[in-house]
């Protein structure tokens, strides 16, 4: 800022120092967005994961006391058998992941995982849950178990163990 003669005027910023200001919280946007966004799709990954581990295990409290999968052999969504889990197993239960998508439930045996020679999800009163990721897209019907580092990636649980969860820094991809 300049100050003018004896008076007690300020004239106001210069061109220059507004410049430098906007370069200065330019460089700090470009660092902090991608962070920020970044930590919103591990929230949502949270919460897919939460959502899911609440729905398997009101599932296999089901199956403990009927002997079955909650609507017998199906492909479909969470959002089909959630009458028959709430009230009685759970309180409340969300049939959405944390991008909005609904969590697919399946006793029919087409979703397996594979690892280390054994193969997962075919045996009786076997259940998948699974959320497509960030990206809304189911990459198939066969996992090889263990994880993942994309937020696209899909999330999979099978009989209530997780073949295929997110681990460390995660990318956009």
């Amino acid at each position: 800022m300049q100050f003018f003669g004896g008076q007690n005027r300020w004239a106001g910023f210069t061109l220059i120092e507004m410049l430098i200001v906007v370069i200065i919280m330019t460089v700090l946007a470009t660092i902090a967005l991608p962070q920020f966004i970044n930590a919103q799709d591990r929230a949502k990954q949270g919460q897919t994961i939460g959502n899911i581990r609440t729905a398997a295990t009101a599932i296999m409290l089901f199956q403990t006391d009927n002997g079955a999968n909650p609507g017998g052999t199906m492909s479909g969504y969470l959002d089909d058998i959630t009458s028959i889990l709430v009230p009685n197993y759970v309180p409340f239960l969300n049939s959405m992941d944390g991008w909005e998508h609904e969590i697919e439930y399946r006793t029919d045996g087409s979703v397996v995982a594979t690892g280390d020679g054994v193969t997962i999800g075919t045996e009786p009163n076997s259940f998948v849950l699974r959320s497509p990721g960030k990206d809304g897209v189911y990459e198939g019907s066969q996992y090889n178990i263990g994880q993942t580092s994309l937020f696209s990636h899909d999330i999979v649980m099978i009989n209530g163990m997780f073949v295929r969860t997110p681990t460390g820094t995660q990318g956009q991809g």
